[in-house]
């Protein structure tokens, strides 16, 4: 079934529903005319072939029947076309239209005139009778289709006011366009999207409207196939990119396309983001991978190295050569072992830790990814515990997710300071972690959004756009809070309070 034909159906079911409740109620007539006579007439014409079921009330002027006919209370009108003063029945048929009456209005006049009743029909008349040439039968059955005529148009009014709401209120793009291709129909929703009126969107071919990288695919969509397709499509507007949609499309008549177009952004950039973990996933297992292979041969180097060390004269250069190599051996190892600790999955159990420890096991990842930017890493830990209740891998995460974020921010070098101290704020002791740089900052409209989930700046493959939002649930979760002070060209300082265990 087409929308034509339940819609038509809906309208014909609330006629008939109409009629059989007028059958057993009185119907509430008014008469507009300036001859109190015509009351007496009407009445009696009405009574002898409905005996009861019509009551007509009566009014001389035109703005006392005006006023009356839009205080909804009647179910039709009969207005001369002769009233008192310069304004005619056609005048108040046409003023109660434009002010929303919904009752029928039949036109009564003395004489015949096709000019008269071509205006009065054009005007929105159900009817027009001349007086003295309708008797009875007429009189009723004029009253009595036109109130059935009413009720069919004020359901249809009704079921297009519901479809149009639907429609427009849809957050979904319902569009139609004719056989070239040219947008002949959209509703709300696109213009909403796109940026543009609708004006400016009917006549306009839809690949206008289409990501130059996606228009072959929505071209070769359109080939008609005698069945729905469905193609996910990126959309441009007034200002460039609006998003990805994934499109419906169905033929219409006269060779024409019609569909619906939902938004999928976030499901597309969901997907790209689970490729991304899969990708980094696996890169860690292979760098643990390297990690694990890496240990037994250092371990022979150390072992080696110490075994030389224990030979060579104590103060002489070879001896100090020895203890130099040693000591790089011992710090490769311990940069292997953190790789290891850190890609493990298993559950860690929350417990007590010291915060400044987990700062230096990620500042030992991220430090030499800053020295290959030439950027200067400072610290300034507390001289006594922080002690901190958590997982320590978490707190290690935030600090390297928030370090790779101010490394990202000074690409043509600056200074990266991690501080780690203890205030006293709100009658309990915390402990306070901030990460500066001297970076390019953040524009004051991203401010509010750079916590959000999936919200990044970044060129595509630099960054997912979950660090900060990451850093802000861990904190959260700990007890604590994340907070942003930046400026453009002034850098950024994250700081981070968490309770003190």
């Amino acid at each position: 079934m087409t929308l034509r034909e339940a819609l038509l159906r809906q309208t014909r079911a609330a006629a008939a529903a109409a009629a059989a409740a007028a059958a057993g109620a009185v119907t509430r007539v008014l008469l507009v005319d300036d001859d109190r006579q015509e009351l007496s007439l009407i009445e009696g014409q009405l009574e002898v072939n409905a005996p009861g079921r019509f009551r007509v009330d009566w009014r001389a002027a035109y703005d006392d029947g005006l006023a009356s006919l839009l205080s909804g209370d009647y179910d039709a009108c009969l207005v001369d076309y002769r009233l008192i003063g310069p304004r005619t029945g056609l005048d108040f048929l046409k003023e109660a239209k434009a002010r929303g009456a919904r009752a029928p209005i039949v036109l009564l006049t003395g004489l015949w005139d096709t000019t008269v009743d071509l205006e009065a029909m054009k005007a929105g008349a159900s009817d027009y009778l001349v007086k003295g040439q309708f008797g009875p039968d007429l009189l009723e059955r004029c009253l009595r289709y036109a109130i059935a005529q009413a009720g069919v148009v004020e359901a249809l009014r009704r079921s297009q006011e519901r479809y149009r709401a639907i429609v427009e209120g849809t957050r979904a793009i319902l569009f139609q366009l004719d056989a070239r291709g040219r947008i002949v129909y959209v509703n709300e929703a696109a213009s909403r999207v796109l940026g543009l009126e609708a004006r400016q969107l009917l006549g306009r071919h839809v690949l206008r409207f289409v990501h130059p990288a996606d228009r072959e695919a929505a071209a070769a969509a359109a080939v008609p196939a005698g069945s729905s397709r469905v193609v996910e499509l990126r959309f441009r507007g007034a200002d460039g990119f609006r998003g990805w949609f994934g499109v419906t499309i169905h033929e219409a008549a006269a060779g024409g396309l019609s569909g619906l177009a939902l938004e999928i952004t976030e499901r597309k950039t969901l997907e790209d983001m689970f490729v991304q973990a899969e990708k980094m996933s696996a890169m860690g297992f292979l760098a643990a991978g390297i990690a694990h292979e890496l240990n037994t041969p250092l371990s022979i180097v150390i072992g080696s190295v110490e075994q030389l060390r224990a030979k060579a004269v104590k103060g002489k250069a070879a001896d100090k050569v020895l203890k130099t190599m040693s000591e790089v051996c011992e710090r490769c190892r311990g940069l292997v072992d953190r790789m290891l600790a850190f890609s493990r999955k298993e559950e860690e159990p929350d417990r007590v830790f010291d915060l400044r420890e987990a700062v230096e096991s990620a500042l030992a990842l991220v430090e030499p990814q800053a020295r290959m930017r030439c950027l200067e890493v400072g610290r300034s830990l507390d001289n006594k515990r922080l002690a901190v209740r958590g997982r320590r891998t978490h707190v290690e995460q935030l600090v390297i997710n928030l370090a790779n974020n101010a490394i990202d921010a000074m690409e043509e070098g600056g200074r990266l300071e991690i501080l780690a101290g203890r205030l006293t704020q709100r009658g309990r002791g915390w402990a306070r972690l901030a990460v500066v740089d001297t970076g390019r900052g953040i524009p004051p409209e991203y401010l509010e959004r750079v916590r959000e989930p999936f919200f990044t700046t970044k060129q595509p493959g630099r960054g997912t756009g979950l660090g900060l939002w990451l850093a802000t649930e861990i904190a959260a979760k700990m007890g604590g809070t994340l907070s942003i002070e930046s400026a453009p060209l002034k850098g950024t300082t994250v700081t981070v309070l968490l309770p003190l265990a």
